[in-house]
């Protein structure tokens, strides 16, 4: 199940609304990726990015908006689109196996030529979300990822997940993938207690593993340009770094902030802004009467 809006997206089929579209459908139910690292099949929300965009479109154009407010794509209220993806089930609240993939996404413009321009884009799930894929690489926009954890998987990645259940990471070999987006998300800490004693418990694979890959990276690159924002430990996966055989091999990192992001003008929607004052001066004025 998903949250109100993407319910409506499940009425609009691939045939006529949405190009290659998951099972025909923008929206759709996996149960076939395992995840080595939490140890667990994920029960997967399915979202093909540029059908949600086609079908955005085509239904404002039949008068029937997806949005409760009727909003277009090319909508700069709060500097472009907001899509919540959830999944509704008895373990929503607490550690699962819950988690939404999104493909389809290396431009986040619809398919449909006479469609409008999307401005910024942020997509937000309380659970694990998972990239298939170049993520805005064509025609990049301000855009954002808000998750529990962020998941990255190339080009290469077969979504019948077959090799997922493969302990051998030679078996899911990645191809070269790149991503431009800011990321908020939650990370693991390395445990135990910090300080002047050191350093105890498991390592959390540092900042080189915020994302995490799931397949054979030696050799391959992924090109990263955006922001990292930790949002303190996940609440939905537990499952701790583990380098190697059955989890995964490191990429070559090619990362670096988006400078695009010091202009206020290019920030994704829902950026955190802060305004401070400072005093710089302080005058006693006397007035004689």
């Amino acid at each position: 199940n998903a949250t109100g809006l993407l319910n409506k997206t499940l009425g609009c089929p691939g045939a006529g609304c949405c190009n290659g579209a998951v099972g025909g459908y923008v929206a759709n139910r996996s149960h076939t990726f395992f995840n080595n690292r939490e140890g667990a099949t994920i029960n997967m929300l399915e979202l093909d990015m540029r059908g949600l965009l086609d079908c955005v479109y085509n239904n404002n154009t039949l008068g029937n908006s997806i949005f409760e407010d009727g909003r277009a794509l090319d909508d700069n209220t709060d500097g472009g689109l907001v899509f919540h993806l959830s999944v509704d089930g008895p373990n929503s609240s607490i550690v699962n196996n819950y988690g939404v993939r999104i493909r389809n996404a290396q431009s986040l413009q619809s398919n449909i030529g006479a469609a409008p321009d999307v401005l910024g884009m942020t997509v937000v799930s309380d659970q694990a979300i998972y990239i298939r894929g170049d993520y805005n690489a064509v025609g990049k926009i301000p855009a954002a990822v808000l998750s529990d954890t962020f998941n990255i998987l190339s080009n290469a990645w077969n979504l019948n997940d077959a090799a997922s259940t493969n302990p051998n990471t030679g078996a899911r070999v990645a191809s070269n993938t790149t991503f431009n987006a800011a990321v908020l998300s939650g990370t693991d800490t390395t445990g135990n207690v910090e300080g002047a004693g050191g350093q105890g418990g498991a390592y959390n694979g540092g900042y080189e593993n915020y994302p995490r890959f799931h397949e054979s990276w030696s050799g391959r690159t992924f090109l990263y340009r955006g922001s990292f924002v930790s949002l303190n430990q996940p609440r939905h996966q537990d499952g701790g770094w583990v380098y190697g055989n059955p989890q995964y091999t490191a990429p070559n990192r090619d990362w670096d902030y988006d400078l695009d992001f010091n202009d206020a003008a290019n920030l994704p929607p829902l950026t955190p802004r802060f305004v401070y004052l400072r005093q710089e001066l302080f005058v006693r004025q006397f007035e004689q009467e």
